[in-house]
């Protein structure tokens, strides 16, 4: 249905995670992209997801990803999932929408009560509103609407509860904002790991070699999944000059975005603030060994496999 491997990856990598493992099926343009989950429809998915997931892993070559694919859609994802109370409180905990990747509430500008109001709202209709009155809801305030498709119109609202299929609008640019938030948030975990050489135990010249090469490897892969998911969003519609500048919007820089498009990244260097902070705790020789390390790689990296 025009949906390759490049833009299944890009949409799958910017799902919510608990919906990674699931199976769908797309039809329509990618100006009007619809899905549909058919993990519920198929009473073997608890076998079957895991398998296809693996498969797409080890078609590719990374056989490793696709063990770990498996045993998690397998066990992990079917018995250790949270359950939807627990989710939605946990969400609550952590102030962060797991669907869409944002701020349930915003601590600069909203007031206590505000706040409350707005986690108390968001644990009812995750956990506790029955998907009927959910579809009612939706229907009444669809009701004198304008509308374009059958889904959005009142009835479509009210019968979309009784399909076998759950439908979805895809709105790619949203699900490239998405990626881009929890792209940019892995990239933040993999530079603090540097930040144990501020330590004051004892590092050997070793440990601090393995601590670039981490950051490194680190970056690589990440960069490398960017790469490829631009590629899958610029087939599914969102063109590369407005990824460039969603890229920019999330903190990436233009000289790494523009790099990523060609499949290039810059190595890992080691930035004046870390610079001065090693300084400060008079660890100029491990400063010195991070450079070694940096000048061993060449100035750019290819992605492209």
């Amino acid at each position: 249905m025009g949906i390759g491997d490049d833009e299944e990856e890009a949409l799958r990598k910017s799902m919510p995670e608990y919906l990674r493992g699931h199976t769908f099926f797309y039809f329509g343009d990618r100006k009007d992209l619809t899905s549909i989950d058919l993990t519920y429809l198929n009473p073997f998915s608890l076998l079957a997801d895991p398998v296809m997931r693996s498969f797409e892993s080890i078609s590719k070559g990374d056989v490793l990803e696709g063990v770990g694919k498996f045993i998690q859609g397998l066990f992990l994802d079917q018995y250790l999932d949270e359950q939807i109370l627990a989710g939605s409180l946990t969400d609550i905990k952590e102030n962060r929408d797991s669907t869409t990747g944002r701020r349930i509430w915003i601590p600069e500008a909203d007031s206590f009560g505000t706040a409350l109001y707005k986690g108390m709202s968001y644990l009812f209709v995750g956990a506790y509103q029955p998907r009927v009155v959910k579809d009612v809801l939706e229907a009444v305030n669809a009701a004198g609407g304008d509308y374009h498709k059958f889904s959005d119109s009142p009835l479509g609202e009210l019968l979309d509860g009784v399909y076998p299929v759950k439908t979805h609008s895809v709105d790619a640019e949203q699900q490239f904002r998405r990626f881009l938030r929890d792209h940019t948030s892995r990239l933040r975990d993999v530079t603090q790991q540097k930040f144990k050489l501020y330590g004051d135990k004892p590092i050997s010249d070793d440990d601090v070699r393995d601590t670039y090469e981490q950051d490194l490897k680190g970056r690589m892969a990440l960069n490398k999944e960017l790469y490829r998911v631009t590629r899958g969003f610029d087939k599914l519609g969102v063109g590369i000059n407005r990824q460039f500048d969603l890229m920019k919007q999330y903190g990436i820089g233009k000289d790494k975005a523009r790099l990523i498009f060609f499949g290039v990244m810059d190595r890992p260097d080691i930035n004046k603030r870390f610079l001065d902070g090693l300084t400060q705790r008079g660890k100029l020789k491990q400063a010195a060994v991070l450079y070694e390390e940096r000048n061993k790689q060449p100035r750019y990296l290819m992605l492209k496999d």
